[in-house]
């Protein structure tokens, strides 16, 4: 996972964190309104983020070492 999704993932966390405790949406405040392209733009950016977080739970493959 990049730390671009790393960072993007980690907004969307903390902009649900704030909904869940204050009752208000960090993004659609400072741009302009839950419909605005910006926000929208920026909650389909975080969702794929952690979509793409998803794959820090698969196992990772291990290489199979070739004994000749």
């Amino acid at each position: 996972m990049s730390r671009t999704a790393l960072a993007f993932a980690i907004l969307g966390a903390l902009n649900w964190l704030c909904v869940g405790l204050f009752g208000v949406d960090a993004i659609a405040l400072a741009f302009g309104g839950p419909i605005s392209t910006v926000s929208r733009t920026l909650y389909v950016v975080a969702g794929l983020a952690g979509l793409s977080a998803l794959t820090m739970l698969a196992p990772q493959r291990r290489r199979s070492r070739r004994y000749d």
